[in-house]
Parts: structure tokens; C-alpha cells; sequence
């Protein structure tokens, strides 16, 4: 159905609620978005990014209105002058915001303008790989999987231990939950392999694979070190693991894999952690000022606890790999918790990975083509609501905890992060599309899309000005004792009544950033009087917490001007366009 036929009245007047505030004005509805134009601003409200809307219609004491919820957190309400404006948009949003298939998603009904050898797909990947110095003796490149047979939703680029026949790598595929067998995510430096696959067929009567058991022994042995034990990891709680056991499935034994030992990381699954997501939502929307119902409410949902639970078991990986034992992964499909894991683990040892190249390729690899299931968990077309999860969010978040503990050894900053989360969700990029590289080509995304990573590269202020590629340390294994917080850039972003504070370590490092510079260029140590002012002038403009002189905190709805002659930065209110300056620099110049 074309959007003509379903847009039927294109603008209509509304009021705009959010928190404690009501805004007037008008919706512009387009095919792609609706535009909600307003007194001082613009909200853009894109399709795919509407998680669930409620109509209610009028009454003798309320007019027609919309409740939207977006998948990016942004909450407010639309109020309409009859009911029949609310019931043409809800309309509308329903028909647009969850597609029954792919190709109904906006990048597709309105293409992009292609940017020619965007796409790097397969050659990102075997450059990673390239990088840990595979293909060699012991690691070759598999061309089993290029019609995408083996497993379906692996990628066509597998690296398997060379010493393997084809039957044994048929055979262990068979084994494994999806087909999912184990194949190499990364090589440490010293020789370790770190290998993902999913859960084995074994259930209550303890199967076994002599296939299975031979890839899993080829692996141990895959080092130019004399082999030692490799370390099966599963990342799910074990009675999670034994209770799949009725189901055809279960886990490894150890006295059937040769000189290998079991651990498991206690990492809850996507209903668990879609739920805690719920509660952490609900938790930021409270009232404000009721610190304790705050803190009751977050301990509840325990979503800080699931994030140290991730953070704890990829560090025990990297600690496992750092020490020369080689690491074999897995959750219940290999898909979720598995990429979790590595990809942080990874994020630990290996310092390219903190830059916006490796970074750019550990995603791609860990992410996409080992297949999450993107689609799925972020309901970008129709799919049964108890596979959405945040497990992606979970990871950005994870990495952001990581880049606050040791600020000067990413490339990118949190907004990078937000960034590229949005961009998962607007779906006008074609790297997140579907649920495995199977579906992409099925569906001619790398033929009809761009990728996400050139638009992000190119912005200066998704850096961290912080970055040393030398100063950090190379390995992110030292235990610090910094308890988690609520992500406010990511959480709170759209609540007009919650200021914004910065991190005080990226804080001081900052303003010891500015000093070192400034005793640079004047030969003279510079005294910190007053770290945190040093380090808000250093900010960049979109990360300025409030305005200067009025104190209004910034969110997506008001613009940041950033004066030519003090730097600081200031709402529309306190500066003079014109003259790209502030007022009171304004003033002073007349």
C-alpha cells in the first residue's frame, strides 16, 4: 500500500507533552517520519524507532491522545483536536512502524543515493583476521560455509584448524545447537585461540560427537606453545544449562573433551534481561526527587547487576587467553551472549580494537557476521515480542563503562556510542539489517543500502579528545573499584528535568590534558585552580551539559552555540547568531 493511501491528512495540529511540559504545535506526516514542529524546536520521529503506542480517545474531560514510546527511550504524548486525528496517525504509526517484511522498511521504499565501494563486507573481516596474523600453519580459511549450508546463519568467511577433514567439520556442525560449530573469533599473541559455537546436542542421555570432541581437541592444539587445557566457557547460569539438557541439549562433559575444563558465567537470558530493561525504564521516569524510590526501584530490576555479571565473565575470558590458555565460548545459540563476551574480551587485550577502525571491525565480526540476531531483537519488522532484547545495548553499555575507567585509551567517545545505537535503530543504514549475512544478501542490502561506519568516521565529535594511543594501558585487566552507574547520555537523555553530570575522571584526566598542553606551548607549569571549569571549556559543543549563563540544561530539543570569543557554550536565548558570540561577549564588544 503506497503512503498516500494511508496518509490521508498530512498535517494536523497537536500538543506535545513530555514530563511536565506541554508544547503547541503541528505534525507533519511523511512516509518515513512524522515531523512534530514546534515553538522553539523540531522532533523527528522516525518509524522504526516507535516501540508501542496507546490510543485513547477523547472525553467530556480530555482530548484524543497518543501515547508513543520509542525504542530510544523518548516518551510523550500527543494530544489532538478530535478523534479522528489520533485514530489517522495510530493508524499510520501501526502501518509503518513494524513492516511484515524487510523490504518494507523505509531504506528500502525511499533508497539512499549508494556511496560506490561502501561495502567491505568480506574484506573488513579477513583484514581483522589478517591482523591477528591468520590464516597460518594452524588456522586456515573454510570455503564450507559459502553457500551458507554448514550453518545458516554463520557467515561465508569461516577460519577453522587446518588439521580438520571435511567430515569432522560436517559432523561437529551437526552437534551443535543451529549448526553453529565452534570457529575462531581471535588469536592472542601468544598462540591462544579464543572460539565461539553454540550449546551441544548432548541432552539427558549424554550424547556424544567423535566429530565434536576432534574439532574441540584441534583447537586445544592449535599453538605453536605444547598444549595445554582449553577453557569451555559457558556463559549461561549452569541450571540454565542443565535444564536445556531436556530439550536435546545441555553442555559439554568434560571427561568426554580431552584436558579440558567447564566454567559457567552465570549471565541471565533475553527475558530475563528484556524485563530488567523494563524496570530500569521505569525507574528513570519516576518522579523526581524520590531518591529512594529511585534506588529501590533500580536495585530491583537489576540491570546494573547484569552488566557486571557480562563485565565479570569477559574478563575472566581475557584473563584465561592472557595467561596462554585457549577459550571456547558459548550461550544457548551462540548468538547473544557469546558475541557479548568475545567481542568485550577482545575489547580487554587488544588496543586496535579501542580505535574507530578496529572497533568498526570488531562489531562487524563478533556482531554481524556471526550472526545476532538484529532483526529479532530490535523488532524491526514482525516478530514475536518475546524475542526482543536489548543484548546489543548491553555490550555499548558495557564498553562505555569500560572507555569511563580508562578514558584515554578510546579513540570514540560515549556519543559515538549513542550514536551508533541510534543508527541501529533508525534502520537507514544497511549493516544491522536482518538477523545474519544470509538475509543481507537475500535481501540485496549490500545492492540497495549504505553502512553506518563512514557516517560515524567522519564526525570529529564522536572522538575522544582524551584518546593516547600510548598513554593507556594495553590490557584493560586491572580490577578498579568503580561501581556502575545509570548511562544518563543513553537513559535520560529526553528528560528535560534530569542534569546531566560529567564523569569525574574524564573530568580531571581533562583538565590534566589542558595543563600538559598549556605547559607546553608557554614553558610554565599551569596551576588547576578549578579543574571542573578547565575541563568544561574543553568539552565538545554537543556534550555541554548547560547553558552558561541561564543554566538551562541542554537536551536533543535545544540547540548549543558555542561563542568565537570565550568558547563556552550557550543556549539560543544567550547568544547572538549573528555575531557568533554570546551576549554578555556581545555586549562587551559594542
Amino acid at each position: 500500500m503506497e503512503s498516500a493511501e494511508i496518509i490521508r491528512t498530512p498535517r494536523m495540529a497537536v500538543t506535545v507533552v513530555r514530563g511536565r511540559r506541554k508544547m503547541s504545535g503541528t505534525a507533519t506526516v511523511l512516509g518515513s517520519h512524522i515531523i512534530l514542529s514546534l515553538p522553539r524546536s523540531e522532533i523527528w520521529l522516525l518509524y522504526s524507532k516507535i516501540a508501542q503506542i496507546t490510543k485513547r480517545l477523547s472525553t467530556p474531560s480530555q482530548p484524543a491522545t497518543l501515547e508513543i514510546v520509542c525504542k530510544d527511550f523518548l516518551a510523550l504524548e500527543l494530544m489532538f483536536q478530535s478523534d479522528n486525528d489520533a485514530s489517522e496517525l495510530h493508524e499510520v504509526i501501526t502501518h509503518f512502524s513494524v513492516p511484515a517484511t524487510m523490504k518494507g522498511l523505509t531504506v528500502f521504499r525511499f533508497p539512499p543515493p549508494l556511496q560506490q565501494g561502501a561495502w567491505q563486507v568480506h574484506a573488513s573481516l579477513l583484514e581483522d583476521y589478517q591482523h591477528m596474523g591468520v590464516p597460518d600453519r594452524h588456522w586456515i580459511r573454510s570455503e564450507f560455509n559459502s553457500d551458507y549450508k554448514l550453518c545458516s546463519t554463520y557467515s561465508a568467511i569461516l577460519f577453522l584448524p587446518a588439521v580438520l577433514q571435511p567430515s569432522t567439520i560436517f559432523g561437529s556442525s551437526r552437534f551443535r545447537s543451529r549448526g553453529r560449530l565452534p570457529a575462531l573469533s581471535f588469536r592472542h599473541t601468544n598462540g591462544a585461540a579464543l572460539c565461539r559455537c553454540s550449546q551441544p546436542l548432548s541432552g539427558v542421555q549424554n550424547k556424544r560427537s567423535a566429530d565434536d570432541e576432534a574439532l574441540v581437541a584441534a583447537i586445544r592444539m592449535a599453538t605453536d606453545t605444547p598444549a595445554g587445557t582449553l577453557n569451555i566457557y559457558d556463559v549461561r547460569p549452569r541450571w540454565n544449562a542443565v535444564a536445556n539438557k531436556a530439550g536435546g541439549k545441555g553442555y559439554e562433559l568434560t571427561e568426554n573433551y580431552t584436558n579440558c575444563t567447564l566454567d559457567f558465567g552465570c549471565i541471565e537470558n533475553i527475558h530475563v534481561v528484556r524485563d530488567s530493561l523494563h524496570g530500569l525504564v521505569r525507574a528513570c521516569r519516576g518522579e523526581a526527587g524520590q531518591a529512594s524510590v529511585f534506588a529501590r526501584e533500580l536495585e530491583g530490576c537489576g540491570w546494573l547487576r547484569h552488566l557486571r555479571t557480562i563485565l565479570d565473565a569477559s574478563s575472566a575470558i581475557a584473563r584465561n587467553l592472557a595467561e596462554g590458555r585457549s577459550v571456547l565460548v558459548h550461550c544457548s545459540d551462540g548468538w547473544d551472549r557469546t558475541a557479548q563476551t568475545c567481542a568485550l574480551a577482545q575489547l580487554m587485550l587488544d588496543p586496535y580494537y579501542r580505535t574507530l577502525a578496529g572497533f568498526e571491525k570488531l562489531v562487524e565480526k563478533e556482531w554481524v557476521a556471526f550472526g545476532h540476531k538484529f532483526s529479532d531483537r530490535h523488532a524491526m519488522i514482525q516478530v514475536e515480542s518475546k524475542e526482543n532484547a536489548p543484548i546489543f545495548l548491553q555490550f555499548l553499555e558495557c564498553v562505555h563503562t569500560l572507555a569511563e575507567t580508562y578514558p584515554r585509551s578510546f579513540e570514540f567517545n560515549e556519543l559515538y556510542l549513542v550514536r551508533l545505537f541510534d543508527a541501529l535503530l533508525a534502520c537507514q543504514h544497511g549493516t544491522f539489517l536482518g538477523n545474519c549475512e544470509r538475509e543481507r544478501l537475500e535481501n540485496e542490502v549490500y545492492f540497495k543500502t549504505n553502512p553506518v561506519w563512514p557516517d560515524l568516521a567522519h564526525d570529529v565529535e564522536l572522538r575522544n579528545p582524551l584518546f593516547n594511543a600510548g598513554a593507556g594501558p594495553a590490557t584493560l585487566l586491572e580490577r578498579k573499584a568503580r561501581p556502575l552507574s545509570v548511562w544518563q547520555a543513553m537513559y535520560c537523555r529526553w528528560d528535560l528535568d534530569v542534569p546531566h553530570q560529567r564523569d569525574d575522571a574524564i573530568c580531571s584526566a581533562l583538565a590534566e590534558l589542558i595543563a600538559m598542553e598549556e605547559s607546553r606551548v608557554t614553558g610554565q607549569r599551569v596551576p588547576l585552580t578549578d579543574e571542573a571549569t578547565v575541563a568544561a571549556a574543553a568539552l565538545p559543543t554537543v556534550l555541554a551539559d548547560c547553558c552558561t549563563v541561564c543554566n538551562k540544561t541542554f537536551d536533543m530539543l535545544f540547540s548549543r552555540h558555542r561563542c568565537t570569543r570565550c568558547q563556552r557554550v550557550f543556549c539560543a536565548a544567550c547568544f547572538s547568531q549573528e555575531a557568533s558570540l554570546c551576549l554578555p561577549c556581545r555586549k562587551a564588544s559594542l
